[in-house]
């Protein structure tokens, strides 16, 4: 099953898919998708995280992201450098970025950041880890070996204390792989779109409601929605549930176990017809805060 689907997903003739790495607990860390975000903090932070999807598959995809924030480095200037290293099969993509990010004060409630990434790509693809039915096919004729490119994204974010929106685009330019005229398909990069929204609800003194959504578009693919609902219990524990628009639904659960320390886990379980073959992904995180001398109140986004 492994082979006819790797074949399947990443060797038709013209691909368009999703091909940014995919997290469910995104709202934890949004400058995986937006550099925006990296200014609205108040503390430099460490953020990695591990997801393992479609754990039935062998060779299924796996995706590990390193982030390191400072918000602060100048005058209402953030900086984040990211790694990301995204495995399926026998393609392994790796990429390196840095994020600059300025803070617009609009007024004494809301403040709008802007952000740019600058990103570098590194693709590998060794089709000698195939069982090939037919191995004289020009499909699998030569292996991709450390094919770099550079790139660029942009991000907007929104924000007050508790509400936020946020425009972006990781990935603008549009990169092609395998075009060579010894080969007789293509494949390419296309351009990601994220919009996302959320707002905190104050039950009380010790529960903290926020519902959230973010909605993806790539073109020529429908665009695919999530929508989120976390509850913050006296600063110290996070519980909620994600849908993602016909395809799954996860529990999220996180814990401060210290002041600087925070740690998620979710479990997503397929809602399509596909959950027979795939099975069910997990997803990992820990964010350390260098929290300062000043008295921080933890924030739910």
């Amino acid at each position: 099953m492994f082979r006819y689907t790797i074949i399947f997903i990443l060797f038709s003739l013209t691909t368009s898919a999703q091909q940014e790495g995919l997290f469910t607990q995104y709202m934890f860390n949004p400058s995986i998708i937006n550099p925006a975000y990296v200014v609205t903090k108040n503390a430099p932070s460490i953020y990695i995280q591990q997801r393992n999807q479609w754990g039935n598959l062998e060779g299924s995809p796996n995706t590990s992201f390193f982030s390191y924030q400072h918000p602060s480095l100048f005058q209402n200037l953030g900086i984040g450098i990211n790694i990301v290293s995204d495995n399926i099969g026998p393609v392994t993509d790796f990429s390196s970025s840095v994020d600059f990010s300025s803070l617009i004060r609009i007024s004494e409630r809301w403040n709008t950041s802007l952000g740019i990434k600058l990103a570098y790509n590194v693709l590998n693809v060794n089709f000698d880890l195939l069982n090939i039915y037919n191995p004289s096919d020009p499909f699998f004729s030569k292996n991709i070996r450390n094919l770099s490119s550079l790139n660029f994204g942009f991000g907007v974010f929104v924000f007050s204390e508790k509400t936020y929106f946020g425009f972006s685009s990781p990935s603008v330019v549009r990169q092609n792989h395998f075009d060579d005229d010894s080969i007789v398909f293509n494949a390419s990069d296309e351009q990601h779109y994220y919009l996302t929204a959320g707002h905190v609800v104050n039950l009380s003194n010790t529960v903290k409601l926020k519902p959230s959504t973010m909605l993806r578009y790539v073109d020529n693919l429908p665009i695919q929605m999530d929508v989120s609902l976390n509850t913050f219990l006296h600063d110290k524990i996070i519980l909620g549930v994600s849908y993602r628009l016909k395809s799954s639904i996860s529990a999220i659960a996180g814990f401060y176990v210290s002041d600087s320390m925070l740690i998620g886990y979710s479990h997503d379980s397929e809602t399509n017809r596909l959950r027979d073959f795939t099975g069910n992904s997990s997803e990992f995180f820990v964010r350390w805060e260098f929290k300062t001398n000043e008295i921080i109140n933890p924030r739910f986004f």
